[in-house]
């Protein structure tokens, strides 16, 4: 194999791209451009927000270096660029404002930060998710040397909050003492729905419900489950609201089924009941006949229009894997052109756009060109039985320089559960060391077991009330697999 030893200084050195989001005109893209790693004593990593086009310009940073910037999203009328940031080191996220010719403003000052931000329908402001800010005396304690947490003793909620572009002034909206995770905004009017839960600590998420906010600041339950909710999305007409639902382990590991429920939060409905894949987002096409889905289906990412008779047709499906991040999917102003951030087992994400008629992806930016000077090991797929019969499927990467005979095997077990190994770039993250291992002579099994997701829900929740049971009897079938076919050394086998 070619190229230059990997080294974990090369991993640490790469950029990772996010957040794609297509400008109305279905021209421009703005994006994120992050450290892989953070500085010393740093809580987040330095990001920028970039700039390409579909037309091919050259990528451009819109933000300064040493600084804080993600999250971009442009307004409906395409005259302002939102994102947040900051240009303080530890400074809390604040919303700032791009417009055509101008510089970046900073548009709050909140003392707790700004989580998330909505456009409203009109582009007259956004909806902010805005954690209350901390005690008068915190950052004398810390400058004391008072810096301890306390384990759920800082009972800060976050609100939704309106930011009015005219004037500039903001107004905080909800009042009940509620967490807010997600929301959206119905078309037409500024009414909102909201993922909420009682408590603002980490296991409240999981209680999260659906509700409606009213007129004084408080919030009417829509619907609960005692499963999780994500990415809810009104209609064009308003009087829909389409949500992901499933069992999830953790946020950010969110796929699941598609729940159709009317705007009163009546008549739920599955779409995607007994599907054999995991549906990641959803978005309304413009006559509200059908959703625009990405999915994972046995580990392959998909692109497709999911019908309300819950038919799914895949327009593009690929060995290849979408960047889970605030936009996993952006269309242009025809609702014809889609951006995404997209990487693959060899290639770390990069952003490309691509038609909603399954055209090829064509990139538009290339910030790890270095990478192509290294020996990348590429992956396998693989499927084997499990004791029960259930089919497993997971990834296998040889040595670099693999020899013809069984190699030292070391099974890496992915986090969640409810997650993935993908085929996304093995050399961030939790599957950096895969490719040094690689390096260094060692094969890599990355297995899917029940309780991943990609596979549909039954699969995803196969797990509950068992974990360690099944689930590890897939993952050591596996390793039977690989000593079975020769691939490895039944005398080097180590788990991480």
């Amino acid at each position: 194999m070619a190229g230059t030893r990997l080294t974990p200084d090369d991993l640490l050195n790469l950029q990772q791209v996010s957040d794609a989001r297509l400008h109305p005109d279905g021209n421009r893209i703005a994006y994120t451009v992050s450290a892989v790693v953070t500085e010393a004593k740093a809580s987040k990593a330095v990001s920028r927000i970039w700039l390409t086009t579909v037309g091919g310009s050259d990528p451009r940073p819109l933000t300064s270096d040493g600084t804080r910037a993600g999250s971009p999203s442009w307004s409906p009328d395409g005259a302002t660029l939102a994102f947040l940031g900051s240009r303080q080191e530890e400074g809390k996220d604040q919303l700032f404002l791009l417009n055509e010719w101008g510089e970046a403003q900073q548009a709050t000052d909140c003392g707790g930060g700004v989580v998330g931000h909505t456009w409203l329908p009109d582009s007259s402001g956004l909806l902010l998710l805005v954690t209350d800010a901390p005690p008068d005396d915190e950052e004398d304690e810390h400058e004391a040397g008072r810096d301890w947490v306390v384990y759920e003793h800082d009972h800060r909620f976050t609100r939704v909050w309106r930011y009015d572009l005219a004037s500039e002034e903001l107004e905080q909206v909800s009042y009940a003492d509620a967490q807010v995770y997600e929301l959206a905004v119905a078309p037409g009017s500024h009414e909102i729905v909201a993922l909420v839960a009682d408590e603002p600590y980490n296991w409240s998420w999981y209680q999260a419900r659906l509700a409606r906010l009213l007129p004084d600041g408080t919030f009417e339950t829509l619907h609960a489950s005692k499963k999780q909710y994500t990415c809810p999305a009104f209609s064009p007409d308003g009087t829909q609201l389409a949500v992901i639902t499933c069992t999830f382990s953790d946020q950010g590991m969110t796929g699941g089924d598609v729940l159709l429920l009317d705007r009163a939060g009546a008549n739920p409905r599955l779409l995607t009941e007994g599907h054999p894949r995991s549906y990641l987002n959803v978005e309304w096409d413009t006559d509200g006949s059908r959703l625009l889905c990405a999915a994972i289906e046995d580990g392959e990412t998909q692109l497709g229009w999911l019908g309300l008779d819950g038919r799914f047709e895949a327009f593009w499906q690929d060995r290849s894997a979408i960047h889970f991040s605030n936009t996993i999917v952006s269309r242009g102003g025809d609702g014809n052109r889609l951006v995404i951030s997209r990487g693959a087992v060899t290639e770390p994400v990069d952003v490309y756009s691509l038609g909603a008629d399954g055209q090829s992806p064509t990139r538009h930016s290339d910030h790890n060109a270095a990478l192509r000077e290294w020996r990348i090991a590429p992956a396998e797929t693989l499927h084997w039985r499990s004791a029960d019969g259930t089919t497993i499927q997971g990834l296998l990467i040889r040595p670099a320089d693999a020899g013809s005979g069984p190699a030292p095997l070391v099974t890496l077990i992915h986090g969640g559960p409810t997650s993935l190994w993908s085929y996304m770039f093995t050399g961030v993250r939790s599957t950096a060391w895969a490719q040094l291992l690689a390096a260094e002579g060692y094969a890599v099994l990355l297995p899917n077991p029940r309780g991943s997701m990609g596979w549909g829900t039954a699969f995803a929740e196969a797990n509950i009330g068992d974990m360690g049971g099944a689930d590890w009897g897939d993952i050591m079938a596996g390793v039977d697999y690989c000593v079975a076919e020769g691939i490895a050394d039944p005398d080097r086998l180590g788990v991480g």
